[in-house]
């Protein structure tokens, strides 16, 4: 799997592309309500990988 897109500050994954390109065309309904409950997080912020959910 090739994805080509962007990198940019993302609100709760800390980045998009990457890993945050994945899930949304692969993935099934609940792994994708799973991924976004991360946002609820405290540790989940924009800019950062280091202990973001």
């Amino acid at each position: 799997i090739i994805c080509i897109n962007s990198v940019e500050p993302h609100f709760f994954a800390g980045f998009t592309g990457g890993r945050k390109s994945i899930i949304p065309g692969l993935a099934g309904f609940d792994t994708t309500v799973a991924n976004h409950s991360h946002a609820k997080h405290e540790n989940a912020k924009s800019l950062s990988l280091d202990s973001n959910p």
